[in-house]
């Protein structure tokens, strides 16, 4: 679950309150903007039209190798 909110005076004000729990533990980061979003994917894609990145089933497996997770669904 998302929820979004801006920082006012150090505190974070939500922007839809009273939806969390009372004692609910939250962990707090910081997003990037819409345009910083696409930006990132605008490079990403740039990137990759030069043969630069790694294939993402590639990535994948790598990854699954590498944590001793299942290769492929249900495995």
């Amino acid at each position: 679950m998302g929820i979004t909110g801006v920082v006012v005076n150090g505190r974070i004000e939500l922007n839809e309150p009273g939806l969390l729990p009372e004692g609910a533990t939250v962990t707090v980061g910081f997003g990037e903007t819409e345009e910083e979003h696409l930006e990132s994917l605008r490079w990403a894609y740039e990137d990759s039209k030069l043969g630069r990145g790694t294939n993402a089933r590639a990535f994948l497996k790598e990854m699954a190798l590498r944590n001793n997770l299942p290769l492929e669904p249900g495995e």
